[in-house]
């Protein structure tokens, strides 16, 4: 009889361990990817996108997309150029010009 108690016992500590560590490991890891994304913000310029057309500026090749147009993945209309009524209205919103590279 007391080596089954014996056992239970053993069997919650070995649990709480295991439960120590998973969450050391995911406070580990979570603030890696944290830098992570940190620095992938920092080497595109975050995530901005004036045009509001789903493209951060990094990659948009057409900063003044008008709204409600369909886009390409560099940010230039398709379909010609018509605006997708189902969007709303077609605005023209303009974007600073890009930010060339500080030469080192």
């Amino acid at each position: 009889m007391q080596k089954r108690g014996m056992v239970v016992w053993e069997v919650l500590i070995w649990a709480i361990i295991l439960m120590v560590v998973a969450l050391i490991l995911i406070y580990v890891f979570k603030s890696s990817l944290n830098k992570e994304k940190d620095i992938i913000e920092g080497q595109i310029g975050g995530a901005e996108d004036c045009d509001n057309d789903f493209v951060p500026n990094a990659f948009d090749k057409c900063n003044s997309t008008p709204k409600g147009l369909s886009v390409s993945a560099n940010g230039c209309a398709l379909n010609g150029g018509k605006p997708d009524t189902s969007l709303g209205e077609s605005e023209t919103k303009s974007c600073p010009a890009p930010k060339s590279p500080t030469p080192n």
